[in-house]
């Protein structure tokens, strides 16, 4: 069948909200999730079955078949009958390398459901904690799939009873996940239990897979599942299994019957994502995913693309998305009309002309942002969505330039257009060095980066692997008095350590400048003990972690709107570019006591006062004994018992620590932690100590202060001289 017909056949179902499915697959990496997409896709005739577990349909980008790894979220709708129902399956497969987290990040937002995939053997790991949490925390219902069930039998050779315990291990552990991180009214409704059948356990690799149920209707027991493997390892066994328990049938039942439809969704997790008035017209069209209402759609995604530039993934939230619809961003404040309309079916893709709320679509449209919120223009006073928070910093950086320097304009906006796509990927243009820098989540990320530009024949140059450090202080300072060469203007300041829960609101995005200022005091009286008096003369708030104070008497802001947008990015650049080697500024509070200028009212002279406060700021830094903050990973490796003692000393030889090691069958599981440098040049370390049998994930974890300070000061002094610090 071709993939037009199959649109054809679809989109007059996508009208049906009830019966829409908007659904992420989650795990650890190599847990299973894209031959699970396989199997759903070969089920609704878009794949061929034999190729089902090969074929990674999904995984269209050549970086991903090569590497065997998901590196974007794919999105596909797929058409499943059940019970002479029809129903939409808006499926979406995420990465589970940690350094493509930031797409799955995104994708979360426009899901309602989430199958995790969790390897038997392994169980729960850390990054399946992770993508639970996310997932929960955005409300964001779950069911379970315990996948390769058949290595317990045929690697581990299990028991029955034993299998049992094992199942019941990780369930275990997921349900803890659910009782910490889900919201009270979720913990109990969303527990998994094998009664409930919100769990299917089965083989991806070998395409069976059931609830209890299911095998109660088949009349079947896991003994007699445990016996064609012992008895008969072979595709003959396999398909007898898959005959009468197809895993893709079990997977579609439970997204049907457990997972919510886009409205019932909406009706909890639109108060919960969105700070908009939900008594409002457009809030009660989102409450009840109005396809009638205002139109409002969230981007995800970005994709490239040849002839038609770039190709927007979204979800339509309420309204009904029409080609030539005018819209606002709530980004950029641009307006724009949607020129095309697609629906994906993996790498392929058909026009449509209009689709309903609940529904995720691609279009195109001028100058698209991910985690854009796009309205009708006549709504364009409407609150976007909360910014999505993500688990893990950029840390790591190179430093790029053309081997060719009449290419410098083509590669910076070959960058760029790459960073249209990645949230995740910042380009830092240093003024005084004329440095470029490119840092993302971590050498595998910037190594796909730079593949990128190669693709385009452009000869780069880049640097080994650079650190990302954060600049701090750890005790308030003295007061410090700036005054202009003229002695016309001056400022007073005193710096001390910001809150960690205030650093953590406003590193996650929770709390911004941008939000409104009664949001703002609501969420600082909600985790912090500031007063009124206090919230009232913040003036100014960063990503980066920090917070300014405009203390005196009878100030121009007291009251008022917040800084100009104009004066807030020269604000934020002072902070970007920390006085002692140049790395963002984190986690300081910034008290101005006394700010005196020509002429108050002037907002001219207001950026009189940012070589002021630059200057006080250096001062502040050498007189309250400042600290370099460095990221720390947490790693987990999985390799076999006789390598234990030669992984632990490579830990330990580059500053990091063993916090435990489990055995899970054959193979042993370490886990610790390791500042972000030791890890450079980890991979072939390992491989050659190890003969390739290991492998390793790094997840980030925090920051920490360089010790001792003899070796802190040495860090500095050698960045300050590389990068031409005066």
């Amino acid at each position: 069948m071709t993939y037009a017909k199959k649109v054809s056949e679809i989109l007059p179902l996508m009208r049906n909200i009830e019966n829409i499915r908007n659904v992420g697959i989650l795990a650890h990496i190599d847990h299973g999730k894209t031959t699970l997409s396989d199997n759903l896709l070969a089920h609704c005739g878009l794949l061929s079955p034999s190729l089902a577990g090969q074929a990674r349909a999904l995984d269209f980008l050549e970086e991903e078949q090569n590497r065997g790894i998901t590196i974007k979220t794919a999105n596909v709708s797929l058409p499943y009958k059940s019970e002479n129902q029809l129903y939409i399956i808006n499926l979406i497969d995420t990465p589970g390398h940690v350094d493509f987290s930031g797409a799955r990040d995104q994708s979360l937002r426009v899901i309602d459901g989430a199958i995790v995939v969790v390897d038997a053997v392994e169980g729960c790991m850390v990054q399946t904690e992770i993508v639970t949490k996310q997932a929960l925390e955005e409300f964001i219902k779950p069911v379970l799939f315990i996948n390769k069930i058949d290595r317990l039998i045929t690697e581990l050779k299990l028991p029955l009873k034993d299998i049992e315990t094992r199942l019941n291990e990780i369930i275990q552990d997921f349900n803890n996940f659910i009782e910490l991180y889900a919201a009270d009214e979720f913990k109990e409704p969303w527990r998994i239990e094998v009664k409930k059948g919100n769990i299917a356990f089965g083989s991806a690799l070998h395409l069976w897979g059931c609830t209890a149920e299911e095998m109660l209707q088949k009349n079947m027991k896991f003994g007699d599942i445990l016996k064609l493997y012992q008895n008969n390892h072979s595709i003959n066994s396999f398909n007898q299994i898959r005959k009468h328990l197809p895993l893709s049938k079990s997977i579609f039942e439970i997204i049907t019957r457990y997972l919510p439809n886009p409205r019932q969704a909406q009706k909890y997790r639109i108060p919960n994502r969105w700070v908009g008035k939900i008594s409002s017209d457009i809030g009660q069209d989102l409450l009840e995913c109005d396809s009638n209402g205002a139109s409002l759609l969230y981007i995800y995604k970005n994709l490239s693309d040849k002839n038609l530039g770039i190709i927007s993934i979204g979800r339509i939230f309420s309204g009904t998305l029409e080609v030539g619809q005018e819209f606002f961003s709530l980004f950029s404040g641009d307006y724009g009309k949607i020129q095309r309309l697609f629906l994906y079916m993996g790498s392929h893709r058909e026009n449509i002309k209009s689709l309903p709320a609940g529904n995720i679509v691609a279009f195109t449209i001028k100058n698209p942002k991910i985690g854009d919120t796009l309205v009708e223009r006549e709504y364009e006073d409407t609150v976007p969505f909360e910014k999505i928070r993500y688990e893990t910093e950029a840390v790591v950086q190179y430093s790029i330039e053309p081997l060719h320097p009449r290419e410098l304009n083509r590669m910076m906006t070959l960058l760029e257009n790459i960073a249209i796509n990645d949230p995740n990927l910042k380009i830092t243009v240093n003024k005084e060095t004329g440095e470029i820098l490119i840092s993302g989540l971590g050498e595998l990320h910037l190594e796909i980066i730079t593949n990128e530009l190669k693709k385009q024949e452009l000869e780069i140059i880049t640097s080994d692997p650079i650190v990302t450090y954060r600049e701090s202080i750890l005790e308030k300072s003295d007061l410090i008095t700036v005054k202009s060469t003229d002695s016309q203007n001056s400022i007073t300041i005193q710096i001390e350590p910001l809150e960690p829960q205030v650093i953590e609101l406003l590193t996650s995005g929770q709390l911004t400048i941008k939000i409104s200022k009664n949001r703002r005091k609501k969420i600082l009286q909600k985790f912090t003990d500031w007063d009124d008096n206090l919230i009232r003369k913040l003036i100014y708030l960063d990503s980066f972690g920090n917070a300014i104070f405009l203390i005196q008497k009878n100030n121009n802001f007291e009251g008022k709107d917040d800084i100009p947008l104009m004066l807030y990015h020269k604000i934020e650049k002072i902070f970007r570019f920390g006085p002692l080697i140049h790395d963002p500024v984190r986690g300081i509070r910034i008290k101005i006591l006394n700010l005196s200028l020509q002429s108050e009212t002037s907002q001219l002279n207001l950026f009189d006062s940012i070589p002021l406060l630059k200057q006080a700021i250096s001062r502040a830094f050498l007189s309250s004994n400042s600290a370099l903050l460095q990221p720390i990973y947490q790693i987990q490796i999985k390799t076999l018992p006789s390598y234990i003692g030669v992984i632990s000393s490579i830990i330990a030889q580059r500053n990091g620590k063993t916090s435990q090691v489990e055995q899970k069958g054959a193979d042993i599981f370490i886990t610790g932690q390791i500042p972000v440098k030791g890890t450079f040049g980890l991979a072939s370390t390992f491989r050659s100590k190890t003969s390739g049998h290991i492998f390793w994930q790094t997840f980030f974890s925090h920051w920490e202060r360089i010790q001792p300070e003899s070796y802190m000061k040495k860090i500095i002094q050698e960045l300050r001289i590389k990068r031409g610090i005066l």
